[in-house]
Order: C-alpha cells, then structure tokens, then sequence
C-alpha cells in the first residue's frame, strides 16, 4: 500500500505543479462565468446600430401596420421604377427595400436588399404582416379579433409528489443530463490524460525504473487513482467556483430572472440533493475507475497513439451509445431500455444520472451499483495482466490476439 501511496502521490503532484493545469483549473470558471454574463451584457447595449427598412406599399392598407422599435425603423416611400428604387436604397442607406403588390394575398411581397435580410428581421417582418392579415380575415368573417386573445387558453401542469412536495420534471431533465454529460466527458477527458501519459512514460523508458521497486499492477492502480485526484481537485474547484458566483450574484440572478427562475430555485430546494449528489459521485468515480483502468492497459499494450486508435472504439463506444441513447430514455425512465442500459456497467453511469430524476426502484439502484463496482474489479484485473506485459513491450504493433494471450498469460 506505501508503494501504491507513493504512485499517487507522484501522479498527482506532477501534474497539478503544472502551469497548464493551475491555468485551465481557475480559467475554465472564468469562460463559464462570461459566457453568462457577455450575452447579458450584449443584451442591454445597442451594438447593432440602427436599420432602416424602406416601405413600398401598393395596397395602402399597411400604414399602422409595422411599428419603429428602438433599433429598426420603418420609412415608407412613394411607388418608383426599380432602378429609382435602388438609387435611393444606397442614399438613405436602407437596410432592405419592402415592396408589397396591390393584391398581396396572391402575389408575392418581396424584400430587396444588398445582402440578404437577417432572419429575426424578415421573422418580424413576416409576423407584423400575418397578424394584421388575420384580423382582416377575422373582421370579414364578423369575428372581433380580441375574442380570440380573450378565448386563448395558458394552463400549465404543476408536478407534486404524495408528500405534496413540488417536483419539476423539466429541471429534472436539465439536470439529469448536466450529469450526465459531465461524465461522459470526464471519462473521455481523463482516460485519454491517463492513456497518454502511461504512453509516454512507456516511450521514455521512465516506467523500467519505477517498475523495479513497484509491481505492474500497483503502478497501474496508483496511476488510475493518482489522475482521478487530479481530475477530482479541478472538478472541486469548478463547482465550488461556480457555486460561490450563483450566491455571490443570488439577488441579481432572481432580479433578472423573475418568477420562472424563482420557481426552479424551489425546485431545487425541493430535490433530495444528498441522494442526487451521492449518486452522482458513485458513478461519477466507478464510470472512471472502470474505464480508467482500460485507457491505462491500452496506453501500456502500444508504441505510439496511432496504434491507439483500434482500440479505442470498441472501448468508447458503449460510452457514446449511453449518451445516445439517453435522450430516448428519458422519455420513458422506466421502460425496459433504461432498465437494460442501466444493468450494464459499461453504460449505467450516464444512463443512471438521466433517470434518478424521475425514480429509480431500489433494487435497480442495487443491482446497477453492484454490477459496476464487480465489472471495475474484473476489468481492473484484465487491465493489470495487459499492463504487466505491454508495459515491457516494444517494437511489436498489438493486436487484439496479442491481448488475449497476455490475459490468459499464468504466473
């Protein structure tokens, strides 16, 4: 156990003194933090500058129709020929030129511009024209419009549970797959860290050193626990940076939110955090020491990273199905698919972390976690027979045979 202490320790020291790591450990908050608050702040600025649309309108029916905001404006012209029409785009420095025929229900109307029109403009464009188009209809048909503002109908399903505890199915999704695809990258990011890094020690001849005072399969489990520390320090530091910010900035969050955010931070309150996050941690740590284990023994079976490639899908793609497939199970957490995915170790941590939202048996909850935790000691124990020899083996490419002779290769 000293000889594994010190493996971890070594990994995890060498790489969060890094500048790389410390860089990307306290920016990453700060990129997520102005991602929030530049979109925000664009909002509140005109940076747009001011657009003109002129207005050609052979019905004279449109005169009240289009209204001037803050930054479009609406000009009409008097009917010209074309060419006149296209002078005096470039004079008043128009954005578009709208012309609208006589008997614009059959004929096109037709916007003419240098560049074509943005789509929220010709969106706002198309929708001030069929809103008046429809109460003329409306009229003609004796049916004042206002009848059908008053007839609409805005009624919305609130979710409780039988302790009358509020329950919103919509943030259960959010934050369902938030968890989900935090694993599902976690597991990418870092077993590929862990594969490169076994790899090169490998290509350096680092690991004929180390190996001499520590056994194959302790190098590898302190190098799968040391990068998951790692990977748990910056993934700590994230949360608890974003955490700080979202209280810090409480006030004016609820201020510009309003009561639909108001309304998902009851939510939140409302949800068992304490059950979310432990399930949330169990996958999270048994999803990388599973695959953890794996990236290891491919980094030490191969010579260089091309030669990673043949084995690198077969090993993600049940993570990639996962991901895949969890948008159909969440739209039913409970059918046999999710059931099926959640059984097997190689999917479970994703699919787990979309369902628990929604109520997952506990039996379920037994079996999965169960079934993960023997899967990672299995693999573990394959991983550790590929490391032993791959990791003294050079100048041959692997193949999938070679493999298998290592795993059922006998002391």
């Amino acid at each position: 156990m000293n000889k594994i202490g010190t493996i971890i320790s070594r990994e995890y020291l060498s790489r969060v003194r890094k500048k790389s790591f410390l860089i990307m450990t306290f920016l990453t908050p700060l990129l997520f933090v102005l991602i929030f608050l530049i979109p925000t702040w664009l909002s509140n600025k005109d940076l747009q500058g001011e657009k003109t649309i002129g207005i050609v309108d052979y019905s004279n029916e449109f005169n009240n129709v289009f209204i001037s905001s803050d930054n479009i404006k609406y000009e009409f012209i008097q009917a010209a020929p074309k060419d006149s029409l296209q002078k005096l785009y470039v004079e008043k420095n128009l954005t578009a030129i709208l012309i609208i025929p006589e008997n614009y229900k059959t004929d096109s109307i037709k916007a003419y511009s240098e560049f074509p029109i943005p789509l929220d403009l010709k969106y706002n464009l198309q929708f001030m024209i069929n809103s008046y188009v429809e109460n003329v209809n409306l009229l003609a048909m004796n049916i004042d419009p206002s009848m059908l503002t008053q007839a609409k109908s805005d009624i919305k399903i609130l979710s409780d549970n039988w302790e009358n505890q509020k329950t919103n199915s919509e943030l259960n999704t959010i934050l369902g797959f938030a968890g989900a695809f935090i694993i599902y990258m976690f597991i990418f990011i870092y077993g590929a860290q862990l594969m490169r890094g076994t790899l090169e020690e490998k290509k350096d001849r680092i690991v004929e050193i180390v190996i001499s005072s520590a056994k194959p399969f302790e190098l590898m489990l302190g190098k799968v626990i040391g990068v998951a520390m790692v990977a748990f320090t910056q993934f700590g530091i994230w949360i608890g940076t974003i955490i700080i910010f979202i209280f810090a900035g409480k006030q004016t969050i609820l201020a510009s939110g309003g009561a639909e955010l108001t309304s998902i931070l009851v939510s939140l309150q409302n949800i068992n955090s304490f059950s979310w996050v432990l399930m949330f941690l169990f996958y999270f740590i048994g999803g990388y020491l599973l695959y953890g284990s794996l990236f290891a023994a491919i980094g030490a079976a191969v010579d260089n990273e091309t030669d990673t490639q043949q084995f690198m899908l077969p090993l993600t793609l049940p993570l990639i199905l996962a991901f895949v497939f969890a948008q159909t199970i969440i739209q039913d957490p409970s059918g046999n698919l999710a059931i099926i995915f959640s059984l097997i170790p190689f999917t479970s941590p994703v699919v787990m972390m979309v369902r628990i939202g929604f109520g997952v048996p506990l039996w379920e909850m037994l079996a999965s976690g169960t079934i993960l935790i023997l899967t990672f000691l299995l693999t573990t124990y394959i991983g550790s027979k590929i490391y032993r020899i791959g990791i003294l083996s050079y100048g041959k490419k692997v193949s999938y045979k070679d493999l298998w002779k290592w795993i059922r290769y006998k002391n």
